[in-house]
């Protein structure tokens, strides 16, 4: 959970076996609906359990990036 308890950060894995972190209103949009998570990394690597500093300012992951992404 994001530190205003609106929000989530989490990691999810596609039909690919793709990883990656999305954030979650969970007070939906403008007209009362559900919002959809919004994909953060949008990365064809693993980036897998989203963190937040204590001061909820800096997101840190894991992630398989290195090198050359083709």
């Amino acid at each position: 959970w994001v530190s205003d308890s609106r929000q989530i950060i989490f990691d999810r894995e596609d039909l690919d076996f793709n990883s990656d972190i999305f954030l979650l209103d969970t007070e939906g949009g403008k007209d009362g609906a559900p919002s959809e998570p919004v994909n953060i990394t949008r990365h064809p690597d693993l980036d897998t359990s989203p963190r937040l500093s204590r001061d909820g300012k800096v997101l840190y992951f894991l992630t398989e990036r290195e090198g050359e992404n083709f």
